[in-house]
This record gives C-alpha cells, sequence and structure tokens, in this order.
C-alpha cells in the first residue's frame, strides 16, 4: 500500500480508537494528564471517565456532580422524558375524555444514577425545585447541622 494510504488508514483508526474510548484509552490519556484537570476543566468528563469517575452537568436546572464510572442512568426517567415530548409535538388530536395528567418534572428526579443490577437501594437522585426567596444554605447551620437536618427530615 502507498505511504499516503497507510498514513491516512491510521490516523482514521486513531481518531476513531480515541473517539469511542476503545479499551479505555481515552479515559486513561485524560487521568494522566494533570490528574484530569484539563478534562475537568473543559468538561471531558461528561463524556468519558477520568479517574474512575464521570460528570453529570445540568446547565438547565443549575447543578452538577461526579458519580462512580460504571454506575448507569436511570432509564426510567428517560422513558418518561421521551413520553411527555411525543405527548406534547403528538400528530393525532387530543382525546375527548381528560385523562389523568402525567407527573410533571418537579414531581420526579431530574437525574439518577445508580450501579448495575441494583434495585435502587443505592444511588444519587436530584430532584430540581423551586426555593424561597432569600434563602441561603447558611441558614442551615453547620455542614454537621445542615446533614443531620437531611437526615432526620427527609432520608428515612
Amino acid at each position: 500500500p502507498s505511504r499516503r494510504r497507510l498514513l491516512l488508514g491510521t490516523s482514521l483508526a486513531s481518531a476513531t480508537a480515541l473517539g469511542a474510548n476503545f479499551l479505555g484509552i481515552t479515559s486513561t490519556l485524560l487521568g494522566l494528564a494533570d490528574g484530569g484537570q484539563l478534562a475537568r476543566k473543559y468538561r471531558l468528563d461528561t463524556l468519558y471517565a477520568v479517574k474512575g469517575f464521570r460528570r453529570s452537568l445540568d446547565l438547565e436546572n443549575g447543578f452538577t456532580f461526579v458519580f462512580p464510572s460504571d454506575w448507569l442512568a436511570d432509564q426510567t426517567l428517560y422513558r418518561r422524558y421521551a413520553r411527555r415530548v411525543e405527548q406534547m409535538n403528538a400528530l393525532d388530536p387530543p382525546p375527548l375524555k381528560n385523562r389523568k395528567r402525567a407527573s410533571g418534572p418537579g414531581d420526579e428526579p431530574v437525574a439518577a444514577y445508580g450501579p448495575p443490577g441494583s434495585t435502587g437501594e443505592l444511588n444519587v437522585s436530584v430532584i430540581a425545585a423551586p426555593i424561597e426567596p432569600g434563602f441561603t444554605l447558611q441558614k442551615l447551620g453547620t455542614p454537621g447541622q445542615a446533614g443531620q437536618l437531611i437526615l432526620d427530615s427527609f432520608i428515612a
């Protein structure tokens, strides 16, 4: 084969391997360079695992958090979201009888992740809800007091 064809094929294969994170090569390279700080700065950790963690970023609701790279997104949330979008853009006319309204985004998490094969006992999820004007986290007290208040009030 010609030198040009060999160079083009090798370049294309390398780019494909990096883009697809083939054998975890992209994750490894991103974690080696400055401990992953550059990948975090450019938000590459939303696409590729860096040092064993991925990032969930929601600019619309204003939150970000990291979770173990082997955890999976909750597919139920995505199915419900797809159903809501489909109902909003339906080609058929709405039914004559008013059906029970589907739950809105404030009623359920906007992001949820957990280990594969689990039943939900170990997970992280985010529910975005409006807050009262003037509320600050300092009103909850010290971090220890805030944590205890959350445990006592919201976690069973």
